[in-house]
């Protein structure tokens, strides 16, 4: 081991380059650089004339030696042939002994802090941190502060965890604060780190860019300078600048679920390669046993559905419909808890996209009602959305608490229909502003108020920025774009409403949930009755028959079926009797919430 790797996990203890290594520090440092497997320790003993020397193979991770090799010398002369002779059999040693030596079962983060049991502590939140589990890691990086109180890596990483508990301002961030005071004691690449996350946690979104920038650069092997990096870039509206470090993110943790998931997201949709996305898309499917069993159901039942999305996408609804059945039975075969109710809000939204509401309403109600009520009212809030049940809407998205399930879905419409307490009212402020989605939700209240040269102004400003999202698009994206074609249309600019209809139809392609798709087949419909509208019989025809193949899976008494009526039929309807009506209550009620017919 070079003498200047020796000298930086010196550094990291707080300890002068020029400390001497006994056998019990040596054996710290070997715990401390992951690369080392063995440790050798040497003595030589005077027995009158002669010496013995003796050298012990030490395995780091347990200390304990795993062989004793000794040499004699017949006298000072004969010691360098003895050193020669014992140092051919340490080699031949090694060389049987060293595939038989484990690594530690813990890899030990490379941070500065002068005690081994709390760098051992951080290690393992660390681990924690990987999978998202901030709940265990915080319990983990609170006893490493308690055994070093100065450990400025182990403060700041606890401020994070604290944070994305949900944990208020005045729990989180002293913990910031203390690892900026002691950050001038740690390694440049902590102290960029820390002074990039104060910085963010401050809401200083330039500055702390600034910060992680210089990170990735002076150490692309940082593990979470990349996703801190990306992370800013998408807050300052800059998401195509963050997609190169989604990327390297992913393939600095190979072993990372969700980091996989986000360059798969990346590459796919913000890309368009789906040949250079299928790598992240077979390491995530590789990981999702590991991440489901860590605690993220949700998450990993969307990367078993994704390749199912994509056949929607290209209009397989069969074969879409058979990848939600295999995944929707394993998850039936395995243990109902509160950890896989949260799966259920995934394969509801995915039953959405093939107008199975049914279905999907019966996936909302399994979504536990004790460990997230508001989420199980959102998603069956959806449902009275898609039937145009306004009773049911009202009374669904009453009950969401906006401390408890954020939903700027939820929030629009909410302003839609008029439902400003306070619940509600908090939603816009809890949404970042660089993704537009805030300035929809405002766009939205506006104009619920008579405030149509506001809302117009909002709208316009903020789609834009909503679509510009390299991972994908969102639902409340299309619903700002419908409310944004329903001014131009209200105010008689047919032919606007129908460019911001049309821009909707081409972002298909980007759709990545089935909440979205449902969201983008609206929209679908709105653009073919204004085709009609001016008098574009064919080109109404192509949205509705697209439309139509999409919902080849879907409910018979589907609003949307119902609206395009006599149209078009798909041939498993051809049987049944043809709408007498064009228009529908449903189909008014659905008009009532938001559409632009």
């Amino acid at each position: 081991m070079p003498y200047e790797r020796v000298a930086d996990v010196l550094q990291l203890m707080k300890r002068s380059a020029d400390t001497r290594l006994d056998a019990a520090l040596a054996r710290e440092v070997c715990l401390r650089d992951s690369g080392v497997r063995v440790l050798l320790a040497g003595r030589v003993e005077k027995l009158g004339p002669s010496y013995v020397l003796n050298t012990d193979v030490i395995e780091p991770s347990r200390g304990t030696s795993v062989a004793s090799l000794s040499e004699p010398a017949e006298g000072l002369e004969q010691l360098f042939p003895a050193i020669r002779r014992l140092s051919r059999r340490v080699r031949q040693t090694l060389g049987e002994e060293v595939s038989r030596i484990r690594q530690g079962d813990l890899e030990l983060e490379r941070v500065t802090t002068p005690s081994l049991a709390a760098l051992k502590l951080y290690s393992q939140a660390m681990a924690m941190v990987d999978h998202g589990r901030w709940g265990p890691a915080s319990g983990l990086l609170r006893r490493a502060v308690a055994l070093d109180p100065q450990f400025a890596s182990a403060h700041i990483f606890l401020a994070w965890a604290l944070r994305n508990e949900g944990r208020p301002p005045s729990e989180h961030l002293p913990h910031a604060d203390l690892a900026v005071r002691f950050s001038a004691s740690a390694s440049e690449r902590e102290r960029l780190f820390i002074l990039g996350s104060r910085h963010d946690m401050a809401g200083e979104g330039e500055k702390a860019v600034k910060y992680f920038e210089t990170l990735c650069h002076l150490f692309p092997d940082h593990p979470w300078s990349a996703h801190k990096l990306m992370v800013g870039y998408r807050r300052l509206g800059r998401w195509r600048d963050a997609i190169p470090y989604v990327v390297r993110h992913a393939d600095q943790r190979p072993f990372g679920f969700r980091a996989q998931v986000e360059s798969l997201l990346a590459i796919r949709i913000g890309l368009k390669n789906p040949a250079a996305a299928e790598r992240y898309l077979v390491r995530a499917l590789e990981l999702a046993p590991v991440e489901r069993e860590a605690g993220g159901p949700a998450a990993t039942v969307f990367i078993q559905l994704f390749s199912g999305f994509e056949q929607w996408k290209q209009g397989s609804t069969g074969e879409a419909e058979r990848e939600f059945n295999r995944v929707t039975e394993d998850i039936l075969r395995g243990p109902v808890g509160e950890q896989e109710s949260s799966a259920y809000h995934t394969l509801g939204h995915f039953a959405l996209s093939l107008g199975k509401l049914r279905v999907a309403e019966e996936w909302y109600r399994r979504v536990s009602k004790t460990l997230k009520p508001s989420a199980h009212h959102a998603g069956l809030a959806l449902v009275a959305f898609a039937r145009g049940d306004q009773q049911a809407l009202k009374g669904h998205l009453t009950r969401i608490d906006g401390r408890e399930h954020r939903s700027p879905f939820a929030a629009v419409l909410s302003a839609r229909l008029g439902l400003a307490h306070e619940k509600q009212s908090r939603y816009a402020d809890l949404i970042g502003a660089p993704s537009g989605f805030g300035d929809i939700v405002r766009g939205e209240r506006a104009l619920a108020r008579g405030r149509t040269r506001e809302a117009l102004a909002l709208l316009e400003e903020a789609v834009p920025r909503s679509l510009d999202a390299a991972e994908g698009v969102y639902a409340i994206s299309f619903l700002g774009l419908e409310s944004l074609a329903g001014i131009h249309q209200r105010q008689g600019r047919l032919l606007d409403a129908v460019r911001v209809l049309e821009d909707a139809s081409r972002e298909k392609g980007r759709l990545h949930d089935g909440a979205a798709a449902f969201m983008w087949m609206r929209t679908q419909l709105r653009l073919a009755q204004l085709y009609r509208k001016l008098g574009r019989e064919n080109d109404a025809r192509r949205p509705e028959a697209e439309l139509l193949r999409l919902l080849a899976r879907a409910d018979s008494d589907h609003p949307m079926l119902i609206e395009i009526g006599g149209t078009v039929i798909p041939a498993r309807l051809s049987k049944r009797p043809r709408p007498t009506m064009r228009r529908t209550d449903v189909a008014r009620a659905v008009d009532q919430t938001g559409s632009v017919g």
